[in-house]
């Protein structure tokens, strides 16, 4: 993501494609997606940022074709558990992602 940003980029989405492809072949898994920030600004303004990349993933993996019931929400972290080093802009570009938690296979 861009900083401050929620839309999902080009680069993304052969990876949510390839995400509805798994979604799709484990109709029996159960998935929630997890969005994150870096530690750029006020960190309450931050978690309203990672929810709404969340959601915003979410949503586009729905409209992909994504199981719907496969699929248990999402939700928003800030830029807490941190992936890389938010002191260089290539950590903080790291840090402004999206996961996916495998809740059940």
């Amino acid at each position: 993501f861009k900083t401050r940003r929620s839309y999902i980029t080009e680069e993304s989405i052969l990876q949510l494609t390839n995400f509805v492809t798994i979604a799709k072949a484990f109709p029996n898994a159960m998935f929630k997606i997890g969005g994150y920030t870096d530690n750029t600004g006020d960190e309450a303004k931050n978690v309203t940022l990672s929810k709404s990349r969340a959601a915003a993933v979410l949503a586009r993996v729905k409209a992909m074709g994504a199981p719907v019931s496969s699929l248990t929400g999402s939700d928003g972290y800030g830029s807490q558990f941190p992936v890389g080093d938010n002191a260089t802009a290539e950590g903080k570009a790291q840090n402004r992602r999206v996961s996916v938690n495998v809740k059940a296979k």
